[in-house]
C-alpha cells in the first residue's frame, strides 16, 4: 500500500460533504459539527456520504461502487502495463493547455494527472474506488 501524504493546505479546507462545515479530527477520524463521523484509512479520509447508511439508496449504491471497482480493477491491470502510451496520448492536450494554481482531480484515479503539474502545485485527487491505491502500476508511475 503507498502511503499518502495530506499536505497541511488541504487538511484546512477539507469539509463535510453534507453541511459543509469544517471537520475536526478526532480520535483518528474527522468529525463533523453535528457529530457524523468519516474513517480516515492510511491516511485518506473517506469522505463517501453513502457508505454509512442502509436502505435501499445506500444498497443500490454499494453494488454500483463493487461493480465499478471490479470493472476498474480489470481495467488496471490491462491498462496499467501500458501508462507510457496513455500519457503520450495526452501530453499535447496538458502542452497545449497548462494547469495553473491548485487543482482538483475528481476521478483521477491514482493521481496520475500529476505527471503534468509543476513540482510545488496544490493538488488533491478524489476517486471513489477506495482501492485505487492498491492497484497495479507500471514501473514508470511508480
Amino acid at each position: 500500500m503507498i502511503q499518502v501524504k495530506i499536505d497541511p493546505w488541504l487538511w484546512k479546507i477539507l469539509c463535510d460533504p453534507l453541511s459543509k462545515s469544517p471537520l475536526s479530527l478526532r480520535d483518528g477520524e474527522l468529525v463533523s459539527d453535528y457529530g457524523r463521523t468519516y474513517a480516515i484509512s492510511n491516511n485518506v479520509p473517506d469522505l463517501r456520504v453513502l457508505t454509512q447508511h442502509v436502505g435501499t439508496t445506500a444498497t443500490e449504491w454499494h453494488q454500483g461502487q463493487q461493480d465499478y471497482e471490479s470493472w476498474s480493477l480489470r481495467a488496471a491491470q490491462k491498462y496499467s502495463e501500458d501508462y507510457a502510451s496513455q500519457r503520450r496520448g495526452v501530453e499535447e492536450v496538458y502542452a497545449a493547455i497548462p494547469i495553473h494554481g491548485r487543482c482538483l482531480d475528481v476521478g483521477g484515479n491514482d493521481g496520475r494527472l500529476r505527471t503534468f503539474l509543476q513540482a510545488d502545485q496544490e493538488y488533491v485527487v478524489v476517486d471513489p474506488f477506495s482501492g485505487v491505491l492498491d492497484e497495479p502500476r507500471s514501473d514508470e508511475f511508480k
